[in-house]
């Protein structure tokens, strides 16, 4: 799941592995730290309480490798 997701409206989001899950990095700003929740989707809450929690949804292409992030309503595609 870790590595670069982009789309020319929304932006960069940077997701990297933690112990515990995943970071999330939208656009160099906002961060959010989710944990595996079901399959391929994970939850949990943003760096700033008041934005509530975050849920990011992995696609995968038939050959089983991560090809879209579905991160609070946005499609971002994986960047080689």
């Amino acid at each position: 799941y870790a590595g670069k997701y982009e789309d020319p409206l929304y932006g960069q989001v940077e997701v990297t592995a933690t112990a515990t899950g995943l970071k999330i990095v939208l656009n160099g700003i906002e961060t959010a730290t989710l944990e595996h929740w079901n399959f391929d989707s994970f939850y949990g809450p943003w760096e700033k309480a008041w934005y509530g929690k975050a849920l990011a949804q992995f696609t995968l292409s038939p050959f089983g490798k991560v090809d879209k992030l579905i991160f609070e309503g946005m499609e971002l595609k994986k960047v080689p």
